[in-house]
């Protein structure tokens, strides 16, 4: 679709036609260095720009994920559509241009031409590579490959009975064995015979739950390895099967949370999706950098915030992934590492020292550096958090029985709007030193909510008297706090 939007906006920028793009990514850094790519000649807006400037969110606002508006010159909607450039658009721009209505028809005409195309292509495309030159191949395969396609889907129709999984397999091996097999027939047969593979392995992997993910689904890897070899593979049967490999990797990551030998196995998952990565980010993913991240930050990562993680496989994490992902093609997976970095900072903060400053509540600026010799304690919280609220009377609690002993406490609010603090404050007329995140960053202040990777609130950090981390915590629970604090005061 992009071509003709280029050639529409071509078209009519002359004419009193604006085309604003609604970016919904967070960063604008990457949003503009993908206009840059993909030389958009229109205006970007930026929905993470939007938000750090406190405008309205309009997706939220609209209640919409994707979509088009097109508004008339007097400022009111012409017509909304959630499926790009349908025929219902084409005929309302040719009613608002009347003079460009045949060029319009004309490009309306490509367009479905384009798509019609493109149904094709994908019709067409195999589970290969789709090279059209690799020969005819055997005319048995590709009769056998028709009614193999057809008996596999209704075997999957039927249920997933293991008998009849296991003879769809022997007829994909035969069809294997032949050896007048083009590579896109090849290609073919391997993607239906990793489909079963796949289905056995989750059959064994409830049948077996004691045994490793890792060797019920190798011959299934081992399989996909042999597809992914193939440079000339379609694009998105590569994004598929790397998929289907990351999926074993959340199986044995599951596994390893309830074996006894969590550390080989948690290395051992590390390695196979460290070489995922090098291979998958040497190309712009056109299906999605995301899918290459979200492992390691929803499943790894998540688990690398609780407090009895292994210190040294969270590092060893962070050392091995981390690099790869500021080196990606994919400028979207540079935004990722930077959130990676973050999140270092904040996983692997006990024993070393705590950077922080922040803007009071009552114009001034405080730095963790300024309280040496104290215990602090830094909590990131907002008064729309249920969680931060319900722990603020035990904090009290421990303020006021440690103040006297050198004890201090540093509440951050992340609170978009300044006015719900002070109107808590007042309310509430809670002790300690109060912090405002908007403030900070209006006073030029680093982000430190960002800087360590802050993703759920609250979190605490409690520090020792030289400034070093002591004792982290995502979510509140008093009764790990207050033995934090009593170990802390050397009680």
């Amino acid at each position: 679709m992009l071509p003709i939007l280029k050639k529409l906006n071509a078209l009519l920028n002359d004419h009193g036609f604006v085309f604003l793009d609604y970016n919904t990514r967070d960063n604008r850094q990457v949003a503009r260095m993908k206009a840059e790519e993909l030389e958009l000649p229109w205006t970007i807006l930026c929905e993470g720009a939007a938000y750090e400037q406190k405008l309205e969110n309009y997706r939220q606002y609209y209640n919409v994920r994707s979509g088009m508006f097109l508004v008339g010159r007097d400022g009111k909607v012409i017509g909304t559509w959630s499926r790009g450039l349908c025929p219902a658009v084409w005929e309302a721009l040719k009613t608002q241009f009347p003079a460009q209505a045949e060029e319009l028809a004309k490009l309306a005409a490509e367009d479905e031409q384009t798509r019609k195309e493109n149904r094709e292509k994908s019709q067409q495309i195999r589970y290969a590579s789709g090279n059209e030159t690799d020969g005819a191949g055997s005319e048995t395969a590709e009769t056998l490959l028709k009614h193999f396609g057809k008996m596999n889907g209704a075997s999957r129709s039927m249920g997933t009975d293991k008998e009849r999984t296991q003879r769809m397999l022997e007829l994909s091996n035969l069809i294997l064995s032949i050896s007048e097999l083009s590579a896109s027939q090849k290609n073919a047969a391997l993607m239906q015979r990793i489909g079963l593979l796949d289905t056995l392995a989750r059959m064994e992997m409830q049948e077996h739950p004691e045994t490793n993910p890792a060797i019920i689904f190798a011959e299934m890897l081992q399989a996909i390895d042999e597809v992914l070899a193939d440079e000339k593979i379609n694009q998105m049967y590569n994004n598929n099967l790397v998929l289907n490999k990351i999926s074993v990797l959340q199986a044995m990551w599951a596994y390893m949370k309830r074996s006894d030998d969590k550390s080989a196995i948690a290395r051992d998952v590390l390695n196979r999706y460290v070489e995922i990565l090098k291979k998958e980010t040497q190309h712009t993913n056109p299906y999605g950098g995301g899918n290459l991240s979200t492992f390691g930050e929803l499943v790894i990562l998540r688990d690398l915030q609780n407090d009895d993680h292994d210190p040294d496989f969270a590092q060893a994490f962070f050392d091995s992934v981390i690099p790869i992902f500021e080196t990606a093609k994919d400028p979207e997976l540079h935004e990722f590492a930077e959130r990676l970095r973050g999140a270092e900072r904040r996983v692997c903060s006990i024993g070393k020292e705590f950077e922080f400053e922040c803007m009071l509540m009552n114009g001034k600026t405080i730095n963790v550096k300024d309280l040496r010799g104290k215990i602090v304690l830094v909590n990131f919280w907002a008064t729309w958090c249920g969680p931060c609220l319900k722990e603020f009377p035990n904090m009290k609690t421990q303020y006021e029985k440690y103040k006297e002993k050198g004890y201090e406490m540093i509440a951050l609010s992340t609170d978009a709007e300044v006015k719900d603090i002070v109107e808590f404050q007042a309310k509430n007329d809670y002790p300690w030193l109060v912090g405002s995140l908007v403030k900070s960053k209006d006073a030029g202040l680093v982000d430190y909510h960002a800087h360590y990777g802050i993703q759920g609130i609250p979190t605490t950090f409690l520090l020792d008297r030289t400034g070093k981390v002591l004792f982290r915590m995502v979510g509140s629970d008093d009764e790990m706090l207050n033995e934090a604090l009593r170990k802390a005061f050397g009680e």
